[in-house]
């Protein structure tokens, strides 16, 4: 009984419950995108360097990385790079500048120090702690000095 403006009431339900229903599929849609976004989530809390010590042509100092799993699952096969710059270029370094995480269960942190050994000639402006899972980046800080 379209044709004549009058709605057949079992059927119709009005705009409302349109409304409802997409507010009801936006949410388990954000719910679902959160969800899948939280998996793999290590993030870096703190990160620290030492004061460096003299040895010959190096300069010896330890980086400290905190490292965080605020995701919903365990995550393994992560790594942390060290990189450090001067005048915006990567200074060579002659220890591993590369840390496995291991497995690291959802909830839990772990702290990492890394010694570094670098030429006495170079200017360190900053450092930056990199975790990466294969060839994604999961986070990044950098430390000023």
């Amino acid at each position: 009984q379209a044709e004549d403006g009058i709605r057949d009431v079992e059927r119709s339900r009005g705009l409302g419950d349109v409304y409802k229903r997409q507010i009801i599929i936006a949410a388990i849609g954000a719910y679902f995108y959160w969800k899948t976004s939280m998996v793999d989530k290590l993030i870096i809390t703190s990160i620290r360097k030492s004061e460096g010590l003299l040895i010959e042509d190096y300069i010896v100092f330890n980086v400290t990385v905190t490292v965080a799993n605020v995701g919903t699952n365990d995550v393994s096969g992560a790594e942390l790079v060290i990189t450090l710059y001067s005048d915006h270029n990567v200074v060579p370094t002659i220890t591993s500048n590369t840390e496995e995480l291991g497995t690291l269960e959802a909830g839990w942190e772990r702290t990492i120090t890394m010694p570094i050994f670098v030429n006495k000639n170079y200017d360190i402006d900053y450092i930056e702690a990199t975790i990466y899972l294969g060839d994604k980046i999961l986070d990044r800080h950098t430390l000023p000095l």
